[in-house]
């Protein structure tokens, strides 16, 4: 009798574990992908509005553009990992570069992520700063953390070092995922800060 509940215990667990895999694959592909090249350029200019969400926009925009400019220079990227709409973890591979760039492509895509850098780390202040205005020392702190990020992006792309500017990215996406779960909601109609 306790041998047919145990086989039913792990039956259950693994079919239970099963959906739960899907579901999350469903909601993100979680493969990386090899690509031929990268188009390497700017992101979009910085809102003149102070709004937090057109801030939040801006870093999207610029974290995005530097993604895609230090992949360009064929630095090998480091695995992610999100946080999906239910609060679950995926973990996504990092896309490849399928040959090498060429010294032109490194000279450009380095040179507009050293650029990138210098926006994100900008916009991460003015976040740090709507944190402290809110007594929020954890925020603050995490947003100091992304801008101290960014700073060593920067220093490991002056010393062309691509690798380890990838790995100091992902701290920056890192210190913003832990400030999301910890002071983001999602709501119906977007998300709402809690301070």
């Amino acid at each position: 009798m306790n041998r047919q509940i145990l086989l039913i215990m792990i039956i259950v667990t693994g079919i239970f574990a099963a959906v739960t895999a899907f579901a999350q694959r469903r909601d993100r592909n979680t493969g990386g992908k090899e690509i031929d090249s990268i188009a390497c350029g700017q992101a979009p200019v910085m809102p003149h509005s102070d709004s937090y969400n057109q801030i939040m926009k801006a870093i999207d925009a610029a974290s995005a553009s530097l993604k895609k400019n230090l992949d360009g220079t064929g630095a090998q990227g480091v695995d992610e990992i999100l946080l999906n709409e239910r609060g679950g973890l995926i973990r996504l591979t990092a896309d490849r570069l399928s040959k090498p760039p060429s010294p032109e492509q490194i000279q450009t895509c380095s040179a507009a992520a050293l650029e990138d850098a210098a926006k994100l780390q900008g916009l991460l202040k003015q976040i740090q700063e709507f944190w402290a205005s809110l007594d929020t020392h954890d925020a603050v702190d995490l947003a100091k953390s992304a801008q101290d990020g960014a700073s060593t992006v920067m220093d490991k792309i002056k010393g062309k070092d691509f690798d380890a500017a990838q790995v100091a990215f992902g701290t920056i996406r890192e210190a913003c995922r832990d400030c999301h779960f910890s002071h983001r909601q999602t709501t119906g109609e977007g998300f709402v800060i809690k301070p």
